[in-house]
């Protein structure tokens, strides 16, 4: 501190600064930085001297004072205004033909280093060095290149160093410098074949000089470029490994994300990466953290120790995480199936908390990834839902059908929402959709019951001649015949489709089909014809859960109503038949169907509740009237899609009627719910019954 004491002298502080010139500044302030010092207010008074004699400096006083400054992390004000940085940057951009190429490139590494972005100096730089690269050394270049990367003044320097670089050969540079230039290219989005395919070869040849630095800088550039270089990656993967203690912290990161980007998903190195990431949790930023498990959430293999380790250090800092590192976390444990309620609940509130609104398009991801984890917080599905509504420009068809997907999943029937999205997805919109995107569609609005005619139409005109998964197949069908969306020739054309990949059905979609083309009374000889479904629903019997089991009974009861040749073997079809009538007998009664009934009895007409027929059914209650019996069927809210029935309703109805051949009505909750009095409800029972009073 003997520097600032002398400063501060007011009898002698004149003198000081006479005696100071730009030398020993320098010298000062390189000193003190090689020491590691930190010290603001000693930094602040050699800016102070440095500034009334600025103009008196040479070029290399300027590069060594601001490489200097750089290196301790200092940029001292001037006034209110400006810093020293400011200052240099005005008089070096006058003397600039004056600079070597080793004062240009200290210079702006300077500048790079502390991330304080000059106004003119980086074009003016690069201007003047236009025509000199051929006298700068190979690690000069490097640096110079390094350090215009961060804030680019143009593309033409870049071209201008790449033709340089390449004609000298990439022999003249160092396995750091060769790291350093591909760090630096991708860092402005250069992806110019010929300088790649030289910085590769230098790369493969120069590989066993590798240390962490090297390896993290070069896979992350070619994923950033987007090169995927089966024998680069290999190499630096065999580097990496061997030198797993080396990488930093952010090398790690870089390391994983760059590897998971491009496809290469070594367990040996990514088994690495986690054993050492795991012992350091703690020293991670929180983007490095970020990237981590971004990285970890592209792979196959499950890293279980790695995630717990970080949902319990994002747990303990979750305020200090960006709001976008956060989205991307919670979407990423959600990709891997790594679901912790607390940590996602926790999550929720910070996001909720925050009360902001950057990274529109994320919101839809963090829907997804809680529809995808089963867990709907209220606050956090308002938040979302309210700002969507109000800003339903960000909507597009890269998210409509995942939003619709997400918030059907949550239970959110948020109708005004709902029919917003219907409205983005006109004819025009659904031709950008892809088959995943329309099955996903037609799911969500069948889940979350809003049968929107017109948006179903055009899903079919839209999924004819499509190719789908067996699930997208499964969920389509099942959507459109759960709405009561019954377009033949929808099903009709999905039928050649279903028989195509009927080995890749799951039992569920099996299940499903059969109901949907049940439902939809569609008899697909193409599917249905040749015993092909019923072998292959004989293959899973043991796998079917009990709605399965009771949607294979509706189908096959229809089957055989129709006459069909093929059917569910004896024992098969009893085993449906009897979990559905179990199902049935579990039926609670209703506040509803019991007032009824009640008025029925009060009637005289002594219903009989809940009576199985032959086909399966239980009917809510029968009663006998001039010898004929007649079903009567008391259905809530559940049964309807709006007002009209939904697939499973006039399922029901059709095969009672037409199987069971009894007579059925129905009852509708709106109606019923408008009756005040005892005699209004009488009334009721006697028009629908078609009793004479």
């Amino acid at each position: 501190m003997e520097f600032i004491d002398r400063r501060e002298r007011e009898d002698t502080g004149k003198q000081d600064l006479e005696e100071l010139d730009a030398i020993t500044l320098c010298q000062l302030a390189n000193s003190f930085a090689k020491s590691g010092c930190k010290d603001k207010e000693l930094f602040q008074c050699i800016s102070d001297c440095a500034i009334p004699i600025l103009a008196e400096f040479e070029p290399r006083n300027f590069s060594n004072l601001a490489h200097s400054f750089a290196s301790a992390g200092m940029n001292p004000k001037c006034d209110m205004t400006t810093t020293l940085f400011d200052e240099i940057e005005n008089q070096c951009i006058r003397k600039l033909s004056l600079f070597t190429p080793q004062n240009i490139a200290n210079l702006v590494w300077a500048y790079a280093t502390l991330d304080y972005q000059p106004d003119g100096l980086f074009h003016a730089i690069a201007l003047e060095a236009n025509g000199r690269l051929g006298e700068y050394s190979p690690q000069h270049l490097c640096n110079f290149a390094w350090g215009l990367s961060k804030y680019p003044p143009s593309t033409e320097i870049f071209d201008k160093i790449a033709m340089e670089v390449v004609a000298r050969g990439f022999d003249s540079f160092t396995p750091q410098g060769v790291a350093t230039l591909a760090h630096s290219f991708a860092a402005v989005g250069y992806k110019e074949s010929y300088f790649w395919d030289g910085i590769e070869k230098a790369a493969i040849q120069k590989s066993s000089q590798f240390g962490g630095i090297e390896c993290a800088r070069l896979s992350h550039s070619f994923a950033t470029v987007g090169r995927s270089s089966s024998e680069l990656f290999e190499v630096i993967k065999r580097e990496s490994i061997g030198n797993i203690g080396m990488f930093t912290l952010q090398g790690l990161s870089n390391l994983a994300w760059s590897f998971s980007l491009m496809g290469h998903h070594s367990k040996d190195l990514f088994h690495a990466i986690a054993e050492q990431s795991t012992s350091r949790i703690k020293e991670f930023k929180t983007q490095e953290l970020t990237m981590l498990v971004l990285a970890y959430s592209r792979l196959d293999h499950s890293y279980r120790k790695l995630f717990d380790h970080a949902v319990t250090e994002t747990l303990s800092r979750l305020d200090q995480f960006p709001l976008l590192d956060l989205f991307n976390i919670v979407i990423s444990f959600a990709k891997v199936g790594h679901i912790d309620e607390k940590w996602m609940l926790a999550v929720a509130d910070e996001i909720v908390r925050r009360n902001s609104y950057e990274h529109e398009k994320m919101h839809t991801g963090v829907l997804w990834a809680y529809a995808t984890a089963g867990i709907s917080p209220p606050k956090l599905v308002h938040f979302i839902t309210s700002y969507l509504m109000r800003n339903m420009s960000i909507i597009d068809s890269d998210n409509t059908a995942s939003l619709a997907w997400s918030l059907a999943s949550l239970g959110c029937n948020h109708k005004p929402l709902f029919d917003a999205l219907a409205q983005v997805s006109n004819t025009n919109e659904l031709r950008k959709f892809n088959s995943q995107q329309l099955a996903n569609m037609a799911w969500a609005y069948a889940t979350a019951r809003y049968a929107n005619n017109i948006l179903f139409d055009n899903i079919a005109n839209e999924a004819r001649g499509r190719s789908f998964s067996s699930q997208g197949m499964s969920n389509l069908l099942w959507a459109f015949a759960s709405t009561g969306n019954l377009n033949e020739e929808l099903f009709t054309s999905m039928a050649f489709l279903v028989r195509k990949s009927i080995d890749s059905f799951n039992c569920q979609a099996l299940s499903n089909v059969a109901w949907a083309y049940t439902v939809a009374n569609v008899d697909a000889e193409c599917l249905f014809g040749d015993g092909l479904y019923v072998n292959k629903c004989i293959e899973k019997m043991d796998e079917f859960d009990s709605e399965g089991l009771c949607q294979l009974h509706q189908w096959n009861v229809w089957r055989r109503n129709i006459g069909a040749t093929y059917v569910l073997p004896q024992s098969f079809a009893q085993h449906c038949q009897n979990t559905l009538a179990e199902k049935s007998a579990e039926k609670n009664i209703s506040k509803l169907q019991s007032d009824v009934v009640s008025k029925l009895t009060a009637m005289g007409l002594a219903p009989h509740e809940e009576v199985h027929t032959k086909s399966g059914y239980s009917v809510d209650a029968i009663v006998e009237i001039n010898s004929e019996k007649i079903g009567i069927e008391v259905d809530g809210p559940c049964h309807f899609i709006g007002r009209d029935p939904d697939g499973a309703m006039m399922l029901k109805q059709r095969q009672i009627t037409t199987i069971d051949m009894l007579q059925l009505i129905s009852i509708p909750y709106w109606e019923w719910n408008e009756l005040k009095t005892h005699e209004d409800k009488h009334q009721y029972l006697r028009s629908k019954l078609q009793i004479n009073t």
